[in-house]
Order: C-alpha cells, then sequence, then structure tokens
C-alpha cells in the first residue's frame, strides 16, 4: 500500500490549480451552523456530527430526527448494568442494524420523565437545511468516540467514509445504556479504524484523522502507534480553534515530535465548533478540478496546507529542487522554516528558501501584517 506522501508539494501544478476550503472537523446541525460554515468560506463539506456519529451526507437529505427514525448502522449491545456516560458496553457485541427505536423504546418508554416521554414516538420531520449553493461541493465524514482501549476523550473523524457508530441517546436521557445500547464506537482503535477504511467512498481518498491530541490527552506512543498501524491514518490535527479556549487547541509539539521520529504525519487544522472568535482553523485543499474525489484524494497525498483564518497571505508555490526548499506567497510575509531542530531560518517578502542540509524534514509557516498564519506540510529530505 502506498505510504503517507514524504514529498506532499511535488506533484501540485501551481500554475493550474483549484484552492478547496476544508475543515474536517466541523459540527453543523441546523441552519445557523451552515450560515458560519459558508460565512467562513467553507466550500468543501465534510461535516463530522454526532449522535450518532453517523455522516450528514448529503445534507439535502437531513431531516428532523433522521438517525432516530434511520439507524441502520451496527451498535455494539450487551449488558451494561452500571453505565456511564459515553463509557463502552463492556464486554459487548457488535450488532447489525437496523434498530427501531420506537419499538425498541417500547419496553421502558413510560419509565422515563416527562421531558422524554413526550418525544416518543419519533417522527420523521422536515429537511434541516436549505439547498446548498452550486459552489459548494460534499463528502462524507463523521467524529468517533468510546474506543475501548485508548482514553475516553480520544476522538478521531473518517474523513470520506460512510462509516457509522453510536446512537442518538448520549447522554442516557432515553436510559438506552443500562438497556444494553453503546452510545460510542465499543470498538478498539484498530476495529474502528478498519471499519472506516472499509466504508470510504474512494479507495484512494481521505482516511483517519487523529482529533485535538492535546485536548485529548494523547500519549505520543499512542498517537505514533496509529501512525504505525495503515498509511490511511493521515495524521492529526495541529490546530483545532474550538479548543482555544481551553489552552489545548494547539498540537505542534506533538507534530513536530512525530515528525522528528520520520513519520509523515500531516498537520490539520479545523474550527470543530464555532465556539472561538475569531473562528480559527481551516485546510486549503490542491485539487486539479473542482471534485469532492479530487479534494479527498488530496487529502490523503498531503496536496494541503493549514491556515489561520483563510483570508490573508496563501502559498502560491512550494518546491524542492537540487535540496532546496523554496515557497512563494501572494504577499509579503515573515517566513519561518522548522526542522527536528524547531525554528531553523526566518526570513521577509514574498519567497524564501532553504538548503535542507542535514535537516530530516522541513515545514514551512508564512504571516502577514494581519495576523494570517498559513502552514505547509512537511517536506523529507530522503524524498527528494
Amino acid at each position: 500500500m502506498e505510504q503517507r506522501n514524504r514529498n506532499p508539494y511535488a506533484n501540485v501544478d501551481w500554475q493550474n490549480f483549484h484552492r478547496l476550503t476544508g475543515n474536517t472537523h466541523n459540527h453543523c446541525v441546523n441552519r445557523k451552523s451552515l450560515d458560519y460554515s459558508l460565512k467562513i468560506g467553507l466550500d468543501f463539506l465534510t461535516l463530522s456530527n454526532y449522535y450518532p456519529s453517523a455522516p450528514w451526507y448529503p445534507l439535502s437529505k437531513m431531516t428532523e430526527n433522521y438517525y432516530r427514525c434511520h439507524h441502520e448502522h451496527p451498535l455494539m449491545t450487551g449488558d451494561n448494568p452500571d453505565p456511564e456516560p459515553f463509557s463502552p458496553v463492556p464486554n459487548g457485541t457488535l450488532t447489525p442494524g437496523p434498530f427501531d427505536w420506537n419499538k425498541i423504546l417500547a419496553d421502558w418508554v413510560d419509565t422515563l420523565p416527562e421531558e422524554q416521554r413526550s418525544q416518543y414516538p419519533f417522527v420523521e420531520g422536515g429537511k434541516i437545511f436549505p439547498p446548498l449553493p452550486d459552489r459548494i461541493l460534499e463528502a462524507p465524514n463523521a467524529e468517533h468516540h468510546g474506543l475501548t482501549d485508548a482514553p475516553g476523550e480520544t476522538h478521531i473523524t473518517g474523513l470520506g467514509s460512510f462509516c457509522a457508530t453510536g446512537t442518538f441517546d448520549a447522554r442516557n436521557l432515553f436510559q438506552t445504556f443500562q438497556h444494553g445500547f453503546g452510545c460510542g464506537s465499543g470498538m478498539a482503535w484498530r476495529e474502528l479504524f478498519t471499519a472506516i477504511f472499509d466504508k470510504l467512498q474512494f479507495p484512494d481518498g481521505g482516511g483517519v484523522i487523529i482529533n485535538h491530541p492535546v485536548w485529548s490527552h494523547l500519549d505520543q506512543k499512542l498517537l505514533h502507534d496509529m501512525l504505525d498501524f495503515d498509511p490511511r491514518v493521515l495524521g492529526m490535527e495541529a490546530l483545532n480553534g474550538d479548543c482555544i479556549r481551553t489552552n489545548t487547541g494547539w498540537s505542534l509539539e506533538h507534530w513536530d515530535t512525530a515528525l522528528s521520529s520520520g513519520r509523515q504525519c500531516y498537520g490539520f487544522f479545523s474550527t470543530d465548533h464555532y465556539a472561538c472568535d475569531p473562528i480559527a482553523g481551516r485546510i486549503k485543499i490542491l485539487v486539479p478540478e473542482r471534485t469532492a474525489e479530487a479534494g479527498l484524494r488530496a487529502c490523503r497525498r498531503g496536496e494541503f496546507y493549514g491556515v489561520l483564518f483563510g483570508n490573508g497571505v496563501q502559498f502560491t508555490g512550494i518546491k524542492t529542487e537540487k535540496g532546496i526548499l523554496s515557497a512563494a506567497a501572494d504577499r509579503p510575509a515573515k517566513w519561518q522554516f522548522i526542522s527536528e531542530k524547531g525554528v531553523i531560518y526566518e526570513a521577509h517578502g514574498t519567497q524564501a528558501a532553504l538548503p535542507f542540509g542535514n535537516n530530516s524534514y522541513l515545514r514551512i509557516t508564512a504571516e502577514d501584517e494581519t495576523g494570517e498564519k498559513i502552514f505547509s506540510q512537511a517536506t523529507f529530505a530522503d524524498s527528494i
């Protein structure tokens, strides 16, 4: 199987390409959040909603109570007499769908509080979203959690995958936990990753992204084990904009530690929720044509870069030639070249270049006078 691309921009035609503005970890469950998504310039929607952890794709099919009325995916079930929120079902069994929640809840709905009883039976309502503008592209995605062999806050997204896990009852308001229905994946992480790969829309596009590792208290060894499992584990969030509020949004140290170990690890930049102001974290995906398939393939190959806000300086070229990594931008910027040794070179202007020397990898940032900052993927010396 093809490994993660160690020279991500080598095949990008910078004179003939399109930029898609994407966000691989983006919750959008109503018209207000869709308006936010479009307002910040997203034109490639890969929504990562839960609960359940199931693709809201395409948006045109989503209705009120959709997944309460159309639960087709497998679910971990078993004996769970003393449930905790978001915890897997102990010794659970992966049970194929569909699940008819109206029929299931009938056994105990009369014991529920009035607020929950008043919602029963579940009835599918009208469409949630208006028609999307023609320019908007979509691909499946979902955020998964509830792993049996990783910290409880470990979350991952399955970019480009139809994989679905868990239920609508994340907080056990309908008492599904003690009746043996798990709210999360209930799987070991290798099992979940494999399930995501098996449901990819395009075999050569998308993959697994590890979300907010600092917020998740994810240790570096587990992160490396995940990267080593399969090259379709694309990388991790170097920035989660929502987690900035709790000083856990930046994971640059985790990113550089992975790169310094010799592992290619793509850095993703995501908003997650829209609670931060200004809303930070997007990626610019470099594609030869404006299609969702091209966008997912570019993410698999690392042909994208991270941005804070998406409204300032942009890369107009990144290339390696004769042992030198060079980059250009559309306006003057402060440049930094980062290796396993940290920041090793700084410059100012519309272009910058640096020989690899004895550095194993280089990645580049550029920051303009407005505070916009952009982040390249790493290029490894052994790939040039």
